[in-house]
This record gives structure tokens, sequence and C-alpha cells, in this order.
């Protein structure tokens, strides 16, 4: 409702910016504080509520009238009213960059992985350091990772137990959260994975890269991950990963779809709905 009372307070200030008669400070004043306020009505929550809202709006509306009813030059300098003004712009400017903070720092969707429930049997050879050669049909599932766009970053069929997702991951601090930036994800690798160490150590392994979403700037994250270049807000460089089963704890082909999310917690999932 904060948000609402603003909006009326920028409504107030730049009708009274043309009052007649005013001198240019005055209506310099005026815009700017209107400008203030809108500023704030677009960074506060908007939920809204229609009694308090009328409420506000008549009282701001009498107020509004009783400064235009009289000449620019009646109205006199009251230390008072200036006071609680500037406490009122001091307690909306603190609530608006907390909630841009808590609205930069949640957690976000970067990612979406899609089992259609599709499967095939292939035939695979591997060799691990302590056996001969193997070879064997292995089951695999399709798997389809999609960007927030929809557009397809990777299909392909997968064995083993698990799906993974690797992710590297920059946390990004003040002051760059004030200038609206949040925490960066680049999801880098897909790969399969065991429910035991003791399978992980005896069946093959198999990884894929996922293209970098936006090539021009792949240069630049690079020396950011890396830490060849260093600048103040970028606080940390991980290299997270989330699974996903591959198959249902009754062995049918899993078909769910989940979302990747990082946030401070670091790389997780959810599933979509």
């Amino acid at each position: 409702m904060l948000s609402w009372i603003f909006l009326l307070l920028a409504l107030r200030s730049y009708i009274l910016a043309w009052q007649p008669k005013k001198s240019s400070a005055l209506r310099v004043i005026d815009v700017a504080l209107g400008t203030f306020s809108l500023a704030l009505f677009l960074l506060l929550p908007g939920e809204f509520q229609w009694l308090p809202f009328l409420i506000i709006a008549a009282v701001i509306g009498v107020f509004v009238y009783r400064r235009l009813s009289k000449p620019p030059q009646e109205n006199k300098f009251s230390l008072q009213s200036m006071l609680s003004w500037s406490c009122l712009y001091i307690v909306g400017a603190f609530a608006a960059v907390s909630c841009t903070f808590f609205h930069l720092t949640e957690d976000k969707r970067v990612a979406k992985v899609i089992f259609t429930g599709n499967s095939q049997s292939e035939w695979v050879s591997w060799k691990n350091p302590n056996s001969n050669l193997e070879g064997a049909w292995l089951e695999s599932y399709e798997v389809v990772v999609q960007d927030l766009r929809g557009k397809e970053l990777s299909r392909q069929y997968i064995y083993g137990d698990l799906v993974g997702l690797r992710a590297e991951v920059l946390t990004i601090h003040w002051p760059f959260h004030l200038l609206g930036f949040s925490n960066l994800c680049h999801l880098e690798t897909v790969y399969n994975g065991y429910r035991t160490s003791s399978r992980h150590n005896l069946y093959p392994h198999l990884a894929s890269s996922l293209p970098f979403s936006f090539p021009a700037l792949q240069g630049l994250w690079t020396k950011l991950y890396h830490g060849q270049w260093k600048i103040p807000g970028v606080k940390s460089a991980t290299l997270e990963s989330t699974f996903f089963p591959l198959v249902t704890g009754d062995l049918l082909p899993n078909q769910n779809s989940y979302w990747i999310i990082v946030g401070n917690s670091g790389l997780t999932s959810i599933i979509a709905e």
C-alpha cells in the first residue's frame, strides 16, 4: 500500500508544480519530488486496498485544494513540515532499497529440464582403470534442456541413474544489486551419474557441453569467472551441480519437468507445474 501513497504524492507534486504565480525554484522542487515519488511507486511492492487508498486520496485531495486556493506567497516555510516530509521520503527510500535488494537476491529461474519419458537401448563400450574393456546394452532416457524462452540447448539420450547439470555461478553483491544486477549463471555441462559409489566406479560416464547463451559475451564471462578481471561487487565464482533421477522408484522413465534455480543457496531445482 505504501507504493500507492507515493503515487498519490507524485500526482500532488505535479499538480502543485503548475500552480499559477509559483517561482521557478519551487516548481523545480515540486517536479523533483514528484519524480522521486514516482520512482518509489515503481520500486515498492504494489499491494492495493481500496478503502485505505480512497481515504488517503481524499486527505491528499483536501490538502491540494487548500494549497491551490491560496496564492503561493501565503504558504510560509515550516520546519516541522519539512522534517515530516523528509522522514516520509527517507522511510520510502529505505523500503525501496530493501525491496530491490530482496527482489534481486531471490531465487531466479535460469533453465528448464524436461524428461520426455522416451527411452532406448544402446550398446556402450567402456574401460575402467582397474578392469578390462567391457560392453553392454544400457537403457538411455531422453533429456531436453531449454532456456527461459523455450529454446533448446540440448536434447540427448543419457544412460545411468541420474543426470546432472553443472553451472558456473558468479555471486553479485553491493553495489551492483542496486544497479539491477543479480547472481549470474552459465549452464556448462550435462552429464550422467549413479546413485552409489560402487555403480559410479563400475559403469561408464557421459558428458556434453551446453552452448553459451550469448557467444559475444563468452570472453567477458571467462575473464570474470576465472578472476582475470577484478571487479568490486563480484564476490565469488563457484562451480555447482544439481542432479535429477532418470527413473522413478518403480523403475519407470521419469516424465517430470524441472526449473533450474540459482540463488543465495546455490544451484537448486523445483518441479515445473
